[in-house]
């Protein structure tokens, strides 16, 4: 498969897939050409697979396009109502809950609703940067 797009007008990227016999994305199959003519922008993307075709594992030729992720560690404590009311960990934080089930606070957040419990109001916590 290769597929080109205009991208404002310009003929810039290419993407090339080959899939295996199961119809899945085969490790190193998938590419982009995005500058149209230098590999130095280009990335390629590769999957393999467990024997249920899950995503076992992913591979990348450019680490100028990888993510960066940060470790987290959390734990769950959930009530009667099989509601979270405590996240501890890695950015935890506090739930709360009304009576209908609605969550009112997130430990970041407070939300508010109508007699229908439709949302009607979000108000973030300002001490708290990029959440």
């Amino acid at each position: 498969m290769t597929r080109m797009a205009s991208v404002r007008g310009v003929r810039a990227v290419g993407l090339q897939g080959v899939r295996d016999g199961l119809g899945r994305a085969g490790v190193g199959s998938i590419g982009h050409n995005l500058d149209g003519g230098a590999t130095g922008n280009d990335v390629g993307i590769g999957f393999s697979y467990n024997p249920a075709s899950q995503v076992a594992a992913r591979a990348q030729t450019n680490g100028t396009y990888d993510y960066p992720i940060t470790a987290v560690s959390q734990t769950y404590t959930s009530n009667g109502r099989n509601q979270y009311t405590l996240v501890a960990g890695t950015g935890g934080a506090t739930l709360g809950w009304d009576a209908n089930g609605n969550l009112t606070s997130d430990g970041f957040t407070t939300f508010k609703y109508d007699t229908e419990n439709r949302l009607t109001g979000a108000t973030a916590d300002s001490t708290r940067v990029g959440r």
